[in-house]
């Protein structure tokens, strides 16, 4: 990731949430990309600043889980995935 913070403006946040999803190690990748548009269309006229951070807030979130699962390695029988506020690891 680039440092991705919520001071990025939004469309360069949009953009990297997109590439982001199109690495996605997902059979739904598509529909996710497509969630993806929808939510950010819907939010362009927000004019809540309280809402609109939230959402910023989320965005980034979203984008540092999608970045952390798209570098999961395919082709390795074993991933580890850990989870915010968890203190195990999932192993597959």
């Amino acid at each position: 990731m680039f440092g991705v913070t919520s001071k990025f403006p939004v469309p360069i946040l949009y953009r990297h949430i997109l590439k982001a999803a199109a690495r996605f190690p997902s059979t739904n990748r598509t529909s996710i990309i497509a969630e993806i548009k929808e939510e950010f269309h819907q939010s362009r006229a927000l004019t809540d600043n309280k809402e609109i951070a939230r959402r910023r807030a989320l965005a980034v979130d979203g984008l540092k889980k999608l970045e952390e699962y798209s570098s999961i390695d395919k082709n390795s029988s074993q991933w580890e995935v850990y989870m915010k506020g968890m203190e195990h690891k999932f192993d597959h």
